[in-house]
Order: C-alpha cells, then structure tokens, then sequence
C-alpha cells in the first residue's frame, strides 16, 4: 500500500497547493488536512467553499492538487484523480432551494425516511 497522499510527480513539497474543503465543515476533513500538513508543513492549504465547473477549469490551469470525492472523477478531460488511500470519509449533502417544489419535498421527505429507517 503506498502512502495515503502521494502527490503527482513534478511536485515539489515546497510548491505544493492543496485545494480542500474549508474547515470546519467535517471533524474528518479537518483531521485529514492535520495530517497532510504534518506530514507536507511547506504545502499551502487553500480553502475552497465552492467547487463548480470554473472551479475544475481553474485547475486545469494552475498546479494545484485538488481534494474531491470520487463522484467528480470524470468532470474534465484534462484532469486526472487518484484514489486516496485513506480510512478518511467526506460527508455528502443536499441542496435544494430555499422554496422546494412539491416533488423536492417528497423527495427530501423519503431520503430523512431512509436515512432514519
């Protein structure tokens, strides 16, 4: 098993840009970061509240490594993700408008049931 972060090869530690969920978000996230800047102390941790389709073009653009979870995998050709190996989790949410439609709160209302059950 390699190491739980590898970053990609060209990489130097003191030119690595880590693109994460802001703190405070997930106790794991923030114990995952602890650990990547315990291990990388000269990595630059850049917090991100916003991941979109400019976000990912972005970093097409820039050498950054961007933490994501594996549903985003195939979002643009000119990006390429490898499997952290870690026990570390990412909480999922959703998102819906502040006025949901009928079929949203039914929606909303079998995925509490589900997650409840």
């Amino acid at each position: 098993m390699r190491d739980f972060f590898t970053p990609p090869d060209g990489f130097h530690h003191d030119a690595l840009y880590i693109v994460m969920p802001i703190q405070n978000v997930s106790a794991e996230i923030d114990a995952f970061q602890a650990k990547v800047t315990a291990k990388y102390p000269t990595a630059q941790i850049v917090d991100s509240g916003y991941y979109g389709v400019d976000t990912f073009t972005l970093y097409t653009l820039n050498p950054y490594v961007l933490i994501i979870q594996l549903v985003y995998a195939d979002i643009h050709t000119n990006l390429v993700t490898i499997p952290l190996e870690t026990n570390y989790t990412m909480p999922y949410g959703l998102i819906y408008a502040n006025a949901p439609t009928a079929a949203t709160k039914r929606f909303i209302v079998a995925v509490k049931e589900l997650y409840e059950g």
